[in-house]
């Protein structure tokens, strides 16, 4: 179980469920339909939820107290502190650097870059 954490809109996490939630139900897939990437919205009633980044429309939603007690999340990034790339700028910048929040199982494609990131000659010169 994480410990208790805070979250903010658009916050993006990874989940994975936990050995004891996937054996109550060992003839199923937990991941059908299911990225396990999650991002903090805000509800119509200001409360926060976690959507999962499968589907563009019904996306499954999440309380955070449902997810910390059926898996782990892991911190991704906040997309406020991240602007849009594309896969190839993998080639000029450190690989802590650039994040891959593709969807829908990697079907399609999306690159964000830190905020502030300045490319890297090193990793340029190994691309060559």
């Amino acid at each position: 179980m994480n410990d208790k954490i805070d979250i903010k809109e658009g916050d993006v996490f990874k989940f994975r469920f936990n050995q004891e939630y996937l054996d109550k139900f060992p003839l199923s897939d937990p991941y059908h339909c299911f990225d396990g990437q999650l991002v903090v919205v805000t509800k119509s009633d200001g409360n926060l939820i976690l959507e999962d980044t499968y589907w563009n429309g019904n996306r499954k939603k999440f309380k955070l107290d449902q997810l910390e007690l059926n898996g782990t999340l892991t911190f991704v990034c906040n997309l406020n502190d991240v602007d849009e790339c594309s896969e190839s700028d993998v080639r000029y910048y450190n690989d802590n650097d650039i994040i891959d929040l593709s969807y829908q199982h990697g079907c399609y494609k999306r690159f964000v870059k830190r905020r502030g990131s300045k490319r890297s000659k090193e990793v340029m010169l190994n691309f060559i």
